[in-house]
This record gives structure tokens, sequence and C-alpha cells, in this order.
């Protein structure tokens, strides 16, 4: 969907959450997620607390931000967030 990460990152900060960077991957997943480094997990449940597209939280992986939560984007986020 395009424009769907600058709208998801609007939706982000204006629920009070920093959004440093939006970038595109082709990593395949599951469903929407928010991936937590060490130490961040409780922020990763407040974050899907507060926005509940987010449909799951995961340690994070190798290739991805080691100091902060990630979230990538799913096919299913659009529509769980009223974007279609």
């Amino acid at each position: 969907v395009s424009g769907l990460a600058a709208r998801a990152q609007e939706r982000f900060e204006d629920g009070g959450w920093s959004v440093p960077a939006i970038d595109s991957t082709s990593r395949e997943i599951e469903a929407t997620t928010v991936y937590y480094p060490s130490g961040l997990e409780e922020s990763a449940e407040a974050l899907q607390a507060q926005f509940p597209e987010l449909v799951r939280i995961a340690p994070t992986e190798p290739g991805l931000a080691q100091d902060r939560l990630v979230v990538i984007l799913g096919d299913d986020y659009a529509e769980a967030a009223g974007e279609t």
C-alpha cells in the first residue's frame, strides 16, 4: 500500500513514540511484528497495547537494529489499521 509506512510513522508519533526512520524490506514475516532487543520487551508490549494492529512481538533478529524497537508492517497491517 503506497505511503503506508509514512502513515504508520505519523500514527505512532501522534501516539507519543519516536520513529527516527522508515525503510522497506524484503524480509518475509507472518504478520505485522514489533521486534525488540534485550531489555526492551516491556516497551514492545506497551507499543502493541497502544496499537493492537501490531499483531506480534518477537525478539530482534540478525540484520535488525539491536538498540531499538523495529516494526515491520505485514500485509495484515493496512486492513487492521483501517488503511484499506
